[in-house]
């Protein structure tokens, strides 16, 4: 979790332009930055699942591609993905619910469009590829993919 954030500070920086590259190679960071997280996120949800024999395996133990760990656990255990929510405290801080999210957030098959989307983007291709004129994204479409990643709210008290 702690990487996520880190990479997600970078994320910020780009967002807020707080950073002085091209801007070109600071939209490459930052897809950089959601494709590591999308990778942390499948390695994750594998880990979580652990207690499923199936994910031990050598195939599944190194694998790394957030794509074929996503469409693996989904053919292990459909409601693998994780669903964000508040936690709600008692008066010592134990937690005694979990309310679900209701914002716009993180699916799972948007982490796998996401996913490829900045392999599409950081990946040059071949020569072909390389000659055409590509559509930039704008930061715009970063910040929504980021704030999907990173839905949270305040805690609640019962």
């Amino acid at each position: 979790m702690e990487e996520i954030k880190n990479r997600g500070e970078v994320v910020r920086a780009v967002v807020r332009r707080r950073i002085s590259v091209p801007p070109i190679v600071s939209l490459e960071l930052a897809y950089l930055q959601l494709r590591m997280v999308c990778e942390l996120i499948a390695l994750a949800c594998l880990t979580a699942h652990g207690d499923v024999p199936e994910t031990t395996s050598k195939r599944l133990t190194k694998a790394y591609n957030a794509d074929q760990i996503m469409k693996a656990l989904e053919h292990l255990h459909p409601d693998f993905h994780p669903i964000p929510g508040r936690q709600v405290h008692d008066q010592t801080g134990e937690v005694v619910e979990v309310i679900p999210v209701d914002e716009p957030h993180l699916t799972k098959r948007e982490l796998q469009r996401l996913y490829g989307e900045c392999g599409d983007f950081l990946h040059r291709g071949n020569i072909e590829q390389l000659m055409k004129v590509r559509r930039l994204p704008e930061v715009s479409e970063i910040d929504t993919w980021f704030k999907k990643i990173t839905v949270v709210g305040s805690d609640l008290r019962a």
